[in-house]
């Protein structure tokens, strides 16, 4: 069955509900900052400064969301467990001041144990937002350190000395961690030319519609973490991990595991 739906129909559908959930995002977050504001100033009496107390939690959930962005194609799954904990452990914390501004009747002190706890939050969560500082940081650290050899200079880009099939900016596609890990001058050229080798010819012998690179990338991070996943293979390859399954299947015939020399 097609869509008869006109495309005007779709984009001024897709803006209203765009519209709306933005007009619902808003509304949610003042009632819900109005409340927590409310509580906070039952722990810091100065309203002038107990509005930070929200302004944390609330922070801490723009942060994270932000993060999860940026580590989405991770090929470290710790990476993205550490700021979907921290999403869900804000959240938690915002519905949970606003159950309490619910329950507890207005201008009723809270009970020194509550107190305490709420007053223990913004130290907490300076504390992980720091280390998620330090976890985006070291991601952008990774970048120049790949990229130069023990002498200081950068390697060969692998695409050029590989003609790979797919490449963008003189890289080859896919994770850029891992391409990072593959153009590194720590993994020798001759491992580098038996993974291009490999991938291009189970790409041809078996017609598999995956690029070169995306192969290669799967192959380099078996042969670099021997332990790793299924799903941390198909990340590091950006793709599907039925697809990285065959692509194993499919290398393990071949025999003669790739080893980093």
């Amino acid at each position: 069955m097609t869509d008869a739906t006109s495309p005007l129909v779709r984009r001024v559908a897709i803006l209203l509900a765009v519209a709306t959930a933005a007009g619902i995002a808003i509304a949610a977050f003042v009632l819900s900052f109005s409340a927590l504001w409310d509580v906070a100033t039952r722990v810091w009496p100065n309203r002038h400064l107990s509005w930070l107390g929200p302004a944390v939690v609330d922070a801490t959930i723009l942060q994270a969301t932000v993060s999860l962005l940026v580590v989405a194609h991770s090929a470290k799954p710790g990476e993205r467990r550490y700021f979907w904990s921290l999403l869900v452990g804000a959240a938690a914390t915002s519905i949970a001041g606003n159950a309490l501004h619910a329950i507890t009747p207005p201008n009723q002190p809270l009970t020194p144990v509550v107190a305490a706890l709420i007053a223990c939050i913004p130290p907490i969560f300076l504390c992980l937002s720091t280390h998620s500082v330090v976890v985006l940081t070291r991601r952008v650290a990774r970048r120049p350190a790949a990229a130069r050899g023990a002498t200081g200079t950068a390697p060969e880009p692998l695409a050029e000395a590989s003609n790979f099939d797919e490449v963008e900016d003189g890289l080859p596609v896919g994770n850029p961690e891992l391409v990072e890990d593959i153009t590194a001058a720590l993994v020798p050229a001759a491992t580098r030319e038996t993974v291009i080798s490999r991938a291009r010819r189970i790409r041809e012998e078996h017609g598999l519609a995956t690029g070169t690179a995306k192969i290669a990338a799967v192959l380099m991070h078996r042969a670099t973490y021997p332990e790793a996943s299924l799903r941390e293979l198909a990340a590091a390859g950006n793709v599907h991990h039925n697809t990285a399954k065959k692509i194993l299947e499919v290398d393990a015939d071949r025999g003669a595991d790739l080893t980093l020399v």
